[in-house]
């Protein structure tokens, strides 16, 4: 009896070994349409300014390598858009969301697009 038990449990045994994932899924982040599987941050227009936000430093760290701004330039430049992350915060802060009032958005926009045009 002890015999067939040990036998069982080693059968048992192997089937589940073989039944273990021998491979780790990969998981990807693929948004379709309006759902983004669970960042809703994507597509809203605090999101879309703060891609601006983020595509002017890089204008600027551009310029710097191409030599049309200075170091100085881009550091007082710099400065002005980190003074806009600033306020937006504080916006985040005055609604208590993450989110920003559409008065708030065409202030702020204003204030970035002053700085663009003087690059």
């Amino acid at each position: 009896m002890k015999k067939v038990i040990c036998i069982a449990v080693l059968l048992a045994g192997s089937v589940s070994l073989t039944w273990a994932q021998t491979k780790t899924p990969v998981v990807t982040h693929v948004s379709h349409g309006s759902f983004s599987g669970g960042n809703a941050a994507i597509n809203t227009p605090t999101h879309t300014f703060n891609v601006q936000l983020r595509k002017s430093m890089d204008e600027i760290n551009k310029d710097v390598k191409s030599g049309k701004l200075t170091k100085s330039q881009a550091q007082t430049v710099r400065g002005k858009v980190k003074a806009i992350r600033i306020q937006e915060l504080q916006f985040f802060r005055e609604n208590g969301i993450k989110e920003l009032t559409s008065d708030q958005l065409t202030q702020l926009n204003q204030s970035l697009s002053q700085i663009s045009s003087s690059l």
